[in-house]
């Protein structure tokens, strides 16, 4: 019995590394998705006024069927005034 054992336990254990192997030598194939276009806007404007521009480049970009991504604010200090840039996806 302990022979028999010990045949089925090392048996299970090459049938494992062969499943665990095959993917190492032939992994499966993966395609990246290159159908999204993308459009960086700057947005222009200051003050109570910077909201005003900020929907109007909103509202045109979507009008023309692109959407918004993620807004991306740029400012390396006080004496810079932030920008802020929108990604636009189509």
């Amino acid at each position: 019995m302990d022979r028999f054992l010990k045949t089925c336990l090392v048996l299970i254990v090459l049938l494992l590394a062969v499943i665990a192997f095959r993917t190492v030598v032939s992994p499966h194939s993966v395609q990246a998705k290159t159908q999204h276009k993308y459009l960086a806007v700057r947005s222009y404007g200051s003050g109570a006024a910077s909201g005003s521009g900020i929907q109007a480049d909103l509202d045109k970009y979507t009008a023309d069927g692109w959407e918004l991504a993620a807004p991306i604010y740029v400012g390396n200090g006080a004496a810079v005034s932030p920008e802020l840039y929108l990604i636009f996806r189509k």
